[in-house]
């Protein structure tokens, strides 16, 4: 099985070398994997990082981008450099996770039980935890069921794999047929959203979406000012609209492929949710138990 990870990164080389050296760890190397090439696109950074990884692994191939990448940017980079030296799967990874030592395997196992159940080449991410605990920070997802609004709930990962409706792109193993046909990096979007929209795309074309049992590694918690009631209501819808948040243009974009007649309510909401934080806020989100319990009773 060959394998090609696609990462992107800018200036955080303490956090890309230890995700790096989580990769290079992984148990199932030269057992379930006989080839592994990692694309990693650097976007100009000025901390080394580029030097690093060239340094620590002959199997890391760096390409440079100018500092206007993004993510989404950087993630086709190195997608369509992947794609000229061929490989079986692909694996998304963020710059910042470092893996369980048996996450790949996990991945890969679950994805071979559910494609030899019949499911049509499925699509399997994994759950991260916020470093020192057990809470979900970033994996599978199932949307509230609301007109009005509506948002996607993080669910825990399960001891077996549980399908979800979209997904964070943090970690993600994806056949290359299904990703070269799809492409969400297809310069669509600059930063967020190409995992969301992938994930969208990949099920109404009859692809399922699962998280792999347990948590595959953990990543950086970042913090988000946009949610924070202590930050300026001015300071917060700035956060809001940055690039690396929801830029306008890719969250209409989105909202407008994804969500039909919903759309202007779907591209509202974060500036909505931003607005009305505090108990309000809370509010918005005392369905998000309820959709995960239906979601799960549907399947």
């Amino acid at each position: 099985m060959r394998i090609a990870v696609l990462i992107a990164s800018h200036n955080r080389r303490h956090l890309t070398e230890r995700g790096l050296r989580s990769l290079l760890a992984q148990d199932c190397l030269g057992d379930l994997i006989s080839e592994l090439t990692i694309w990693l696109l650097d976007d100009g950074s000025s901390d080394g990082t580029a030097d690093m990884a060239r340094r620590l692994d002959a199997r890391i191939r760096v390409l440079q981008g100018d500092g206007q990448r993004y993510w989404a940017g950087g993630m086709g980079d190195a997608h369509r450099a992947a794609r000229s030296a061929g490989a079986d799967l692909y694996l998304w990874l963020n710059d910042d996770v470092a893996l369980e030592p048996d996450a790949l395997r996990r991945l890969l196992v679950a994805r071979h039980e559910l494609s030899t159940s019949g499911l049509d080449d499925p699509v399997v991410c994994g759950a991260l935890r916020v470093p020192g605990t057990d809470r979900v920070l970033t994996g599978g997802m199932v949307n509230q069921r609301s007109w009005l609004f509506g948002s996607n709930d993080l669910l825990p990962p399960w001891s077996v794999p549980r399908e979800c409706e979209t997904m964070h792109g943090n970690v993600v193993l994806v056949s290359c047929t299904l990703l070269d046909a799809l492409d969400p990096f297809d310069g669509t979007y600059l930063h967020g959203y190409a995992d969301h929209d992938f994930a969208h795309r990949a099920r109404r074309a009859g692809h399922s979406l699962w998280m792999a049992p347990g948590f595959v590694g953990a990543g950086d918690a970042v913090r988000r000012p946009h949610y924070d009631a202590t930050v300026p209501l001015r300071d917060r819808m700035r956060d809001v609209a940055n690039v690396t948040r929801w830029r306008p243009a890719d969250q209409w974009r989105f909202s407008r492929r994804n969500y039909g007649l919903r759309a202007p309510l779907i591209f509202l909401r974060p500036y909505v949710v931003t607005m009305v934080l505090g108990p309000k806020a809370r509010l918005i989100r005392l369905r998000a138990s309820w959709s995960r319990r239906r979601f799960d009773e549907r399947t």
